[in-house]
This record gives structure tokens, C-alpha cells and sequence, in this order.
């Protein structure tokens, strides 16, 4: 009985009390610490100017939707997409068509994959459905269609090698070539 009453006099709740909250703050301060490194990201991300695409989204420290986004002046490169079947590359690309198309931004693809052609052509629409007929006329006049699966056009086919010509130097006259023709739009 004398142990429970020097225990209710030192105030052993207020003291549990205080364990807990310094460790629950400690908790806090140690979690701060391990993550302000992974939100270094998010002022870079709030600083992109515009116009810009959005290539996706993440998350900070604390749960907030942060919107990832690429200034189009920097978009201006070749891109390679890499994934595994299934992961969202064709899905990825499609979006990035359509965000460059929209803000009027020339882009080209090359995709050995049918059903990007098709998922293609159908953005090239939706883009131009959208626009007044002033832009439309404007935009159409700009798009250039390669399939690269025709047979119409084996010279740009780079999937079906002419004969007497090396895969390689195929790919080189083929990008020349469409270099030239982008150069004088």
C-alpha cells in the first residue's frame, strides 16, 4: 500500500504521460529527419514553368498529391520509355503525344507496336475535335503520319530491312530524311 501511495504522490500517470509524448515527438523528429531529403523534389516540382506537360504525379512525406511536370523546353530530346509488358508504356506515351499536341508542341514517335499507330491517330483526332477550325486547319496541316508497319512505304519501315541495305544505315536514312522533312515545317 505504501508503494501505491508514494506512486500516486510522484505522479507516475504525468510521468508515463510525459515518456510518451517525448518518444512519440523524438518518432516525429527522427521520421522528419529520414524524409526531408525525399521532399527536396516537391519545390522543384512547384517551380516548373509554364507552359509545361504533366508526365505523372508523386506523393511528399505526408501524403500530399504532388503534380510532376516537365517544362516543354525541356521535352525537347529523344525519349526511350522502358518496361515490362503490361506497365503503362504505350499508355505513358499516348498521354505525353496528346499533352504536346495539345499545347501545340511538335513531336514524332516511332513505336513498333500497331496499337500505338491506332491509339495515335485516334489523339491526332480528339486534339483537333477540340480546336476552333482556324486552329484545326493549322494543326492538320502540321501532322505528319508515318505508319511504320505498311507495306506502302518499306523504304521508312525499319522493321522490314530493303534488300541489300544493313538495318543500321536503313535507320539513319530513314531519320535523315524525316530530320529534313520536320526542319521545314
Amino acid at each position: 500500500m505504501i508503494d501505491w501511495l508514494v506512486e500516486a504522490i510522484r505522479g507516475r500517470r504525468a510521468d508515463q504521460a510525459k515518456a510518451r509524448k517525448y518518444l512519440a515527438d523524438k518518432a516525429d523528429e527522427t521520421f522528419r529527419q529520414t524524409v526531408a531529403e525525399y521532399d527536396t523534389f516537391v519545390s522543384h516540382m512547384r517551380n516548373v514553368k509554364e507552359p509545361a506537360l504533366t508526365i505523372g504525379s508523386a506523393q511528399d512525406s505526408i501524403g500530399n498529391k504532388i503534380p510532376a511536370r516537365l517544362e516543354l523546353k525541356d521535352a525537347s530530346c529523344n525519349w526511350v520509355i522502358q518496361g515490362t509488358p503490361g506497365s503503362g508504356k504505350s499508355t505513358f506515351a499516348t498521354h505525353l503525344v496528346a499533352e504536346m499536341l495539345s499545347q501545340g508542341f511538335p513531336c514524332g514517335i516511332f513505336d513498333f507496336k500497331a496499337e500505338f499507330f491506332d491509339a495515335a491517330l485516334r489523339w491526332a483526332g480528339a486534339v483537333a475535335w477540340r480546336m476552333n477550325e482556324a486552329e484545326r486547319k493549322k494543326f492538320v496541316r502540321t501532322l505528319i503520319v508515318i505508319n511504320p508497319f505498311s507495306d506502302a512505304l518499306v523504304p521508312l519501315n525499319v522493321c522490314r530491312v530493303i534488300p541489300g541495305s544493313s538495318p543500321e544505315a536503313q535507320v539513319y536514312d530513314v531519320t535523315s530524311a524525316l530530320s529534313r522533312l520536320f526542319q521545314q515545317r
